[in-house]
């Protein structure tokens, strides 16, 4: 289990390093006021990053 909790630590942290300053402020903004209610994993942006990342690996 910690397996997959570190490829997904790994994977959003990918994700976020590939987002411009303006989107990173907009991703603290909805961290801080959304707080619990915010998950990253089911953000659209985030969503897509990884159907390109898996149509990138199935090539």
């Amino acid at each position: 289990m910690d397996k997959d909790k570190n490829f997904s630590v790994t994977i959003e942290m990918e994700y976020i390093n590939t987002l411009s300053e303006y989107e990173k402020v907009i991703y603290e903004l909805a961290k801080n006021h959304l707080a619990t209610s915010f998950d990253l994993e089911k953000s659209v942006g985030f969503l897509d990053f990884c159907k390109e990342k898996n149509s990138e690996n199935t090539k």
